[in-house]
Formats: structure tokens, sequence, C-alpha cells
């Protein structure tokens, strides 16, 4: 794990002022509830409608986003997204919507399967866009969305994912779709942009060992390694999925839980990392039984794996 280095990470957890902003409508100790998380990437090209030409070259990204969306709509349908996004700390509510027309085509997106009560918001930040996105082509119900600083530390990244797990006594009443059903975390956000000629952003010599690392920590249930993450390191790969990523590493801290991975993925073909995977935890159901991952590992993640 070379490209990351250690962090001293405090045991505490992130103010409540950090945390009530941000977490408006997730109960105390709601957090207990998360039972699943998937890790997807942010990009407009996966919405079909945006790219035009290049459907099919963006088809098998796309493809695997949706299986791991698909996957984590079958253990549980309601969804907390989490991300970076220079509009936080905020909440976007399930009832919001928006749609992709600054992207160049208007194409509608909800949070929530429910009829809308308001009109689309043109401003919705992307990674909104893109939870509404997936919960919409696999049927899920909801995926409220928690958008926190790009520049949130490592620290307070983590210390913000124990809070997620054990509920901020800030907050008032959860969703009414939520209820106390099983939650899923979706995390949201991308690797180096800076991967070859065809990379939005000039190549760096160090894109292919930050997210190999990145990579094989995903792959074996690694939320220690994505701890070691430093914002040095992902800021100088223009890496938005860090924060979220050091809140997934949090919450399974938290947890104490044994998680298993059941996917996990990375696609660089288009100049940028991608990272993809589907973690549970043991005591996650309805769903499948755990099985060994594709493309790595099946390694269990978490405070008591063995």
């Amino acid at each position: 794990m070379g490209a990351f280095k250690q962090v001293n990470v405090p045991s505490g957890t992130a103010s409540a002022v950090l945390s009530g902003r941000i977490c408006q409508s997730v109960g105390a100790n709601l957090g207990r509830m998360i039972v699943a998380a998937a890790v997807l990437p942010t990009p407009p090209l996966l919405v079909p409608e945006l790219v035009g030409g290049a459907v099919r070259r963006t088809e098998e990204l796309r493809a695997t986003c949706q299986s791991i969306a698909a996957g984590l709509a079958g253990i549980t349908p309601i969804w907390w997204a989490v991300a970076a996004d220079p509009t936080g700390p905020r909440t976007v509510p399930a009832a919001a919507t928006g749609t992709f027309a600054s992207y160049g085509v208007d194409v509608p997106v909800s949070l929530s399967s429910r009829p809308p009560r308001d009109p689309a918001d043109p401003m919705l930040p992307l990674p909104a866009l893109i939870a509404g996105w997936l919960r919409g082509a696999v049927d899920a119900e909801e995926a409220e969305t928690l958008l926190l600083p790009p520049d949130l530390s490592p620290e307070r990244s983590r210390a913000f994912g124990v809070d997620l797990w054990h509920g901020s006594p800030t907050n008032p009443a959860p969703s009414e779709a939520a209820g106390d059903r099983p939650v899923g975390l979706v995390v949201l956000g991308d690797g180096s942009i800076r991967h070859g000629e065809h990379s939005p952003a000039p190549p760096h010599p160090a894109a292919s060992d930050f997210d190999a690392t990145v990579a094989a920590a995903f792959a074996a249930g690694d939320h220690e390694a994505l701890l070691r993450m430093t914002s040095r390191a992902a800021d100088e790969q223009q890496a938005t999925g860090r924060v979220g990523w050091q809140v997934l590493a949090g919450v399974v801290a938290a947890s104490e839980r044994r998680w298993h991975v059941l996917e996990s993925h990375t696609d660089r073909g288009l100049g940028v990392g991608y990272h993809l995977a589907l973690w549970r935890s043991e005591d996650a159901n309805p769903g499948p039984a755990p099985a060994p991952a594709r493309n790595g590992g099946g390694a269990p993640a978490g405070g008591r794996a063995s």
C-alpha cells in the first residue's frame, strides 16, 4: 500500500454541528441499520442520452454500475448516498427531483419512487443526479443524498462515518419511507482523472499506483487502507471519491461487524479510475448470501473480521 501513508485518526466523532447540518433526516441510532454499501463512480457518461455515439464505448461501465446498484437494491431499496461536492455540507432530500439539462440533454431524475411534489431542480448537484438516475435504473425506493465538503479531512471523513453509524443525537426523525428499515450506503466518487492520453487532466506518473491501491482496498474489504489515503495524494490525482470512501471506512470501523465483498471492479479505460464495489454486512437481511468477490479477494472487512 505504498501510495498511501499512515494517518493518525482520532477515536472521537465529528462535531455535532457538522453532523447536524448534513444528516438532517437521519434519526438517532439509525446508522445501526446500514447493512450494505455500494461504491460507484459519478461520470455523466453513465447516462446514455448524454453520450451520443459513445453509447457502446461506455456500455460496459454503465452495465457494471447498474449491476452493483441492483445488487444493493436487492439487499435494501432504501439508500443514503454520500459524496463530496462543493455545495456541501448539505442534504438533498429524497423528495428532490432534478435534470441533466445542464449536461446537454433534459433527462429527468428523482431521488424517490414516489410522485414528485415539486418541479425538477436544474441546479441539483451531479452526485445527487447520479444517485437519482441509478435509483430509477434499478427501481430502488429512495436515495437521500448527503453532500460533504471536498476538503473534509481524512479524520473528519472517518468520524462522519462513525457518526452516521451511531446516529447523531442532533438529528430529527428519519424520512417516512426509511422508517426502521435497513439502509444501503451509496458511496459516490471517482479515482484519479490523470490516466494516459484520454484523461481529462494531464497524465500523472503516480495515477496507476494510486488507483491500484484503491482497487486493492475495495477488493480485499480493507477499510483501514482507505483510511490511510491522504488528502494530498487524492488532491494530486483530482480523485473526488476520497471523502466518501473514508466515510464508508468509518461506518465499517464503527459497526464492529464482519463485512463481505460481493463484487469489486476497476475501470481506467476512459482515462479516469472508476471504482465499483458491493460490500455487505454479515447481518444484512434480506439479500443473497455472501459469495466470493468478482475481481478480487472475497475477504471480509470490518472490526470483527477473521
